[in-house]
């Protein structure tokens, strides 16, 4: 009985750490979610501004965890196919991306100042939770309004500017990245950018908050707007660019991996009768065989 040789060189054994990169660039940590605009005004109303403080920077900072575990496995695997000067840049921008906790302290800091004001005061308009909202929502004492307002303004702003840094952060990595991708003439990954959109629901939500005199929710939507729009939909968007060039530098390096492409990165085909799920850069269903650049199809009739 012959027993022919087997080639396990690693250029030509399935790269599993690559594989294992992709699959966590697929996924979508359900934890890192602050909500919608309605969610953030409903929270504020009910906490007097106070929650969204305590909840919005600890999901940050599972973001933040997050990538750079990610770039941290990127680059362990960028180390077998570049010279580690060549990857000196990249290690260094993964280790500047960090949660500053001195932003967050001051933060609290900002928060224990409006508090302090609170527990100054000897008695409040009206007794019990009435008295509360009165203090809080109708400015029945303008000294304390006041204070409170600079309190939760400058708070907000520190977390927006915590985003804000995160994101800069986040790209000087991807710049790293692509210096390192521009020989082989791949194209670039757009960064995630953390960004306000003016048109949207939070503005609506700061208006009305600065109608009724708490000027501190202008800041609390621009900080929330910005994380949810960076968290929500630049990033993922960021790590599906990421997934892309990873495959391509896969192909170039190792031999062909079926690493399965998740649901969300799919399309469907157009005939309706099928709508099959299809990889994003298929030409026809894999079921069905339509082509995919037609537009919907109906088989019915």
């Amino acid at each position: 009985m012959t027993v022919a040789p087997v080639d396990i060189s690693p250029t030509s054994m399935p790269d599993r750490l690559a594989g294992a990169l992709l699959r966590n660039l697929h996924r979508q940590p359900s934890q890192v979610r602050i909500g919608s605009a309605a969610r953030a005004t409903l929270e504020l109303l009910l906490t007097f501004g106070l929650w969204p403080l305590i909840r919005w920077p600890r999901r940050l900072r599972d973001v933040t965890v997050i990538q750079r575990m990610q770039f941290e496995h990127l680059s362990d695997w960028l180390a077998g196919q570049y010279h580690p000067d060549q990857l000196a840049p990249l290690h260094d921008a993964i280790e500047r991306i960090r949660f500053r906790v001195w932003l967050w302290v001051g933060s609290i800091i900002a928060i224990g100042i409006g508090l302090g004001e609170l527990i100054e005061m000897r008695h409040l308009p009206q007794p019990g939770l009435r008295g509360l909202i009165a203090l809080f929502w109708r400015q029945a004492d303008p000294d304390f309004a006041h204070v409170w307002n600079w309190s939760l303004a400058f708070a907000y702003l520190l977390h927006w500017l915590q985003v804000k840094l995160h994101a800069r952060d986040v790209q000087r990595a991807i710049a790293a990245f692509n210096a390192l991708t521009h020989p082989h003439r791949l194209a670039p990954v757009s960064p995630a950018r953390a960004s306000y959109r003016l048109f949207s629901w939070w503005t609506v939500a700061a208006v009305l908050f600065a109608m009724a005199g708490a000027w501190w929710g202008i800041a609390a939507m621009l900080a929330g707007a910005t994380q949810r729009n960076y968290t929500g939909f630049a990033v993922p968007a960021m790590r599906r660019s990421l997934a892309d060039r990873l495959r391509e530098l896969l192909r170039l390096h190792r031999p062909h991996m079926e690493i399965p492409t998740p649901v969300w990165m799919t399309q469907r085909c157009p005939n309706k009768l099928c709508g099959h799920s299809v990889p994003p850069h298929a030409r026809f269903c894999p079921r069905c065989g339509s082509p995919m650049h037609l537009q919907t199809i109906d088989t019915r009739g």
